[in-house]
Formats: structure tokens, sequence, C-alpha cells
């Protein structure tokens, strides 16, 4: 990852070793007109990339990391109902995760899928969930700054 600025509207974090499910990504984001930030196995970018959703296979991340990752979603977002000060939107709104791991504790976010990546219809899925994620991403915002 290089040092740049990434602005979470624009921006897909994802941390996966699927070539199936990064081609799917990949075509998604360009219809977008999204970016992909790509997490790198033992380093801590999903801590520190801000992204509208993120796409991740727990399997691949470090324990500790991800358990900071729950820790800084449950300090960073706080319930839906509860209002947000000045102009600012929820840090993470969804996480799509692709993996088998039933029994690993998942975000407290408004919006979390999880996908079997043996199931055939995976890819569909991840494609639906990223489009709405966009648009409802992008609406949220309007309703913050406009009221």
């Amino acid at each position: 990852m290089t040092r740049e600025a990434h602005a979470a509207e624009e921006t897909i974090f994802a941390q996966f070793d699927s070539e199936k499910w990064r081609v799917c990504l990949e075509n998604c984001a360009a219809s977008l007109k999204k970016k992909i930030v790509w997490g790198r196995r033992g380093h801590l970018d999903l801590l520190a990339v801000p992204a509208f959703v993120v796409v991740i296979d727990r399997s691949i991340i470090d324990a500790s990391t991800y358990d900071a990752y729950l820790q800084m979603i449950e300090e960073c977002n706080p319930p839906a109902e509860q209002p947000l000060a000045g102009e600012h939107t929820r840090a993470y709104e969804c996480c799509i995760i692709v993996d088998d791991l039933r029994d690993h504790a998942v975000p407290k976010l408004p919006v979390v899928l999880q996908l079997d990546p043996s199931n055939p219809c995976g890819a569909e899925w991840m494609l639906k969930a990223l489009e709405l994620s966009a648009s409802t991403f992008e609406r949220s915002r309007e309703l913050v700054v406009h009221g």
C-alpha cells in the first residue's frame, strides 16, 4: 500500500486471497468508480484505511489485528439512532466477510454480510451489496450535510 490519502467515500478496503472474488470486486469497483486498497498480510492496513466498505477474509488477518478492528468499530460507530455531530458520518458502514468462519465475532456495523466462498452465487451477492453500500453511504452523507 502506498502512502496516499484515501477518502472513505471513494475507497473499498479488501483483504482476501481468492482470485474469483478479486475479479468480481475489481469489476464492481470499476463500475462504481471506486478504488480498492488491498490489505497486506501481517500489516495493520485494516485499521489504517478509511473505506465505505470493507471486504475481508478473517482467516488471513492476524487475530490481534481483527480484534483491534472490532474494538475500533465499537468505539468509532455510534448506534444508528444516536445523532451525529457536525458534518461527520459513521466511520464505516458495511463489512462483507468472505469466509466460512461461523464462530468468529462480526463487527457491530449497520450492515454485515458473510458470504461463504463456496457459494456459487457469492460473487453476485457481493456485487449487489457493494452497489447498495455505495448508494446508501453517499445518501447518508448528503442527509448529514444538507439535513
